[in-house]
């Protein structure tokens, strides 16, 4: 009696928590991987493409002390630029840079949406495993965002790797994409398109592993640069940054506007506007129902497999005594 206690409690934990976290007005995007994948990076391009409001307040509060700071030159001023230019939001690469979820609301055709930074997913502190939780329990939609065409390892030696992750993690969502964003630093690595035929062979094969986890919940891969893209749409960066110094070298060979096509970005973009976000408000409940249904499945498999090991052969052992 005590095992099945146990189970309901777990499960009435579970379902307390997608109550405390979901999300039924806006349709929501978690952007899951690990730190270094360019998570930020694709959200700041996102905010930039759909002019996201408060993206558009910092880029004009940045001319506005720009021209202020060229007037007075000094220190206090560039402090204050760094915090509000374009890429403010990408990290060093550093596992720490991102530890909470952070939200951002944008608009497209009066339908608002919400894209959430989801910390990076080889943290174990319980403090970002909560944050990665919270998260996917709100998301209606996942982009599991990798910066390699390669299928996602399993462990080794007792510790989780990302495919035990993500069959924890991302096993409750209706809806997961993988989006492979191809760290590209120079203009001449570009010559012969965004990925090669190794890399759409190795993606063929992340494909069928993702399936296998997911099943009929993955949809699949989207192929994309958000490095050349930031450098495509970036208005709001101060000269001498490294940023500032990438995005002379790509405009050198590249229009701004031919960066988001060659990047796969706007297509992206047109992507989340017109499929991901088609029929959302059916998306929405499908999503949250989903979820509270899988736990309950998940109670009803744990009630079994206990029936079957404990309680079976107590029983059969007792008849044989008799």
């Amino acid at each position: 009696m005590e095992l099945f206690q146990k189970l309901e409690l777990k499960s009435l934990k579970e379902l307390e928590s997608l109550k405390n976290n979901e999300e039924w007005e806006n349709f929501t995007i978690a952007f899951y991987g690990e730190t270094g994948a360019g998570k930020s990076t694709l959200i700041e391009c996102l905010r930039m493409f759909f002019k996201e409001r408060s993206k558009m307040d910092q880029q004009e509060r940045f001319r506005r002390l720009y021209a202020e700071t060229n007037h007075r030159g000094s220190g206090h001023a560039l402090l204050e630029l760094e915090k509000f230019q374009d890429g403010a939001i990408i990290g060093d690469g550093r596992s720490d840079f991102t530890t909470e979820t952070k939200s951002y609301t944008l608009k497209h055709n009066n339908k608002t949406f919400t894209l959430l930074d989801v910390p990076g997913i080889e943290g174990d502190e319980q403090k970002v495993i909560d944050q990665i939780s919270n998260a996917t329990q709100k998301a209606h939609a996942i982009f599991y965002v990798t910066k390699t065409p390669n299928p996602p390892q399993k462990g080794e030696e007792g510790k989780e790797g990302t495919i035990e992750k993500i069959q924890r993690q991302l096993g409750l969502q209706t809806e997961v994409w993988t989006i492979y964003n191809k760290p590209i630093n120079s203009p001449r690595a570009f010559k012969d398109g965004l990925i090669d035929g190794s890399e759409k062979e190795s993606l063929k094969i992340l494909d069928e592993k993702m399936k296998g986890i997911l099943g009929k919940h993955y949809m699949g891969y989207k192929a994309v640069s958000a490095q050349m893209a930031f450098y495509g749409l970036s208005q709001a960066l101060i000269p001498g940054t490294d940023f500032y110094e990438k995005k002379q070298k790509f405009l050198k060979d590249f229009k701004a506007g031919e960066l988001l096509y060659q990047s796969h970005f706007k297509p992206l973009g047109e992507f989340i506007a017109e499929e991901l976000l088609k029929n959302s408000r059916a998306k929405i409940i499908q999503s949250n129902c989903n979820k509270a249904l899988k736990v309950v499945e998940e109670l009803q498999k744990a009630i079994e497999i206990t029936i079957e090991k404990r309680i079976d052969p107590g029983i059969k052992e007792t008849q044989e005594h008799q």
